[in-house]
């Protein structure tokens, strides 16, 4: 998890809470084994994109309903 924040905190303003958006940036800064766990966290629960959202911490767009 930790280098999973590392790599989101240094996505900086392009942060996004969305996981489909962040997958393709996100996992090539993880490394192999941070590859392994993120992928296996992600197949492990139908609620993983929901636990993405709060970890990212990014801020929501504003303006869309």
């Amino acid at each position: 998890m930790r280098a999973m924040s590392e790599a989101m905190f240094d996505l900086g303003d392009a942060r996004r809470a969305d996981w489909g958006q962040m997958r393709p940036y996100v996992l090539p800064l993880l490394g192999p084994q941070g590859h392994e766990v993120l992928v296996a966290a992600e197949g492990s629960s139908d609620r993983f994109e929901a636990f993405f959202e709060s970890f990212a911490r990014a801020a929501r767009p504003t303006g869309l309903h």
